[in-house]
């Protein structure tokens, strides 16, 4: 179900932080268990951490069994780089295998079969978690239920934040308690905040677990409740739906499915040679940006032609990430520098 945000009473003091991009490394690459070090072993270690890195890329979970994914992961070991044992991994606990793939080879093969890649510039979710028995007395979170969600998010390639246990709410159920964690006052979460995950654990006398959840993407939230016998399961679920959730907005195939686009692009408000380095390498460094130009400069003002895989409209968007660079008012190839 998604709805807007309700109105709510205080009850918890949270700024709402706007979303900056954070640039995520290793997309390309992932560890993944294997029963041994038999070639047998680390040929399904190969194809299984191919379908983590097909998830990470695209931002959406479903990628692993999409048929059109098929065909790469039947010649997985092709896009790899590097296939080693993992130093994390021993006869005790379990080996690990560490894979690198091919980021020009696999990219452009996503791409041939019509998949969207997520770019690396991403935003810092939000977390907060909140745990309770079966009386609705709060409980500490247990230490295995953070590993799992902090491990799952970074399966996922996506950042992530935990935010403070806000002070319990004067009514203690269930929906209290997601509006103190999202640090709701009297009005909602705006567009252009950074994505929030709020969750609240509640143990069942059947000695169950239920999760009741809200994921807020650009003002618009999402709510849904599940039970697991684990925690951890529960957790790691609700990390994957809302990073599915987060990707789908940042990552719009109606914006960034766009063909390679030239187009001019003008800064101003730029005060130095540091300035416009900064600002240069700041526009070369993003993922969409496949060429760029200096076609004119004059006083602090710089025009550039740019060549970016969707056109402007995908880098457009994926400054709006990023708060150095903002768009002039009705002025959509116009930005101004904004000195950090």
């Amino acid at each position: 179900m998604i709805f807007r945000q309700p109105l709510a009473l205080l009850l918890g003091v949270l700024l709402c932080v706007p979303a900056m991009a954070t640039s995520v490394e290793g997309l390309y690459g992932t560890e993944v268990p294997v029963s041994d070090r038999s070639i047998a072993a680390t040929d399904r270690g190969v194809v299984e951490a191919l379908a983590v890195v097909l998830v990470k890329l695209t931002g959406n979970s479903a990628t692993a069994t999409d048929a059109r994914a098929r065909p790469l992961l039947a010649r997985a070991r092709s896009f790899a780089t590097v296939i080693g044992q993992a130093q994390t991994g021993n006869a005790v606990d379990g080996y690990r295998l560490r894979v690198d793939f091919d980021p020009a080879a696999l990219a452009a093969a996503l791409r041939e079969r019509g998949f969207i890649l997520w770019a690396k510039e991403r935003p810092r979710l939000q977390l907060g978690l909140a745990s309770m028995d079966a009386t609705g007395q709060p409980l500490p979170l247990d230490a295995a239920v953070v590993t799992a969600i902090d491990q799952q998010a970074a399966s996922r390639g996506l950042p992530l934040t935990h935010r403070p246990a806000p002070r319990p709410p004067a009514t203690p159920d269930t929906g209290a308690w997601l509006d103190a964690l999202l640090g709701l006052g009297s009005d909602p979460i705006p567009s252009g905040a950074a994505p929030q995950l709020a969750g609240v654990l509640r143990a069942t006398p059947e000695g169950q677990w239920t999760g009741d959840w809200r994921v807020v993407v650009d003002g618009q939230t999402t709510a849904w409740v599940a039970s697991d016998a684990s925690p951890e399961a529960l957790v790691r679920a609700a990390l994957d739906r809302a990073t599915d959730r987060v990707a789908a907005h940042y990552a719009d195939p109606a914006i960034f499915g766009g063909a390679l686009a030239s187009f001019t692009l003008r800064v101003q408000g730029l005060r130095n040679a540091a300035d416009y380095g900064q600002m240069l390498r700041l526009l070369r460094d993003m993922d969409a940006v496949q060429r760029l130009e200096v076609a004119q400069v004059s006083g602090d003002q710089i025009q550039l032609t740019v060549t970016a895989r969707g056109g402007l409209p995908a880098l457009a968007q994926s400054l709006l990430l990023n708060p150095q660079l903002s768009p002039l008012p009705n002025q959509p190839a116009i930005y101004q520098w904004v000195t950090p």
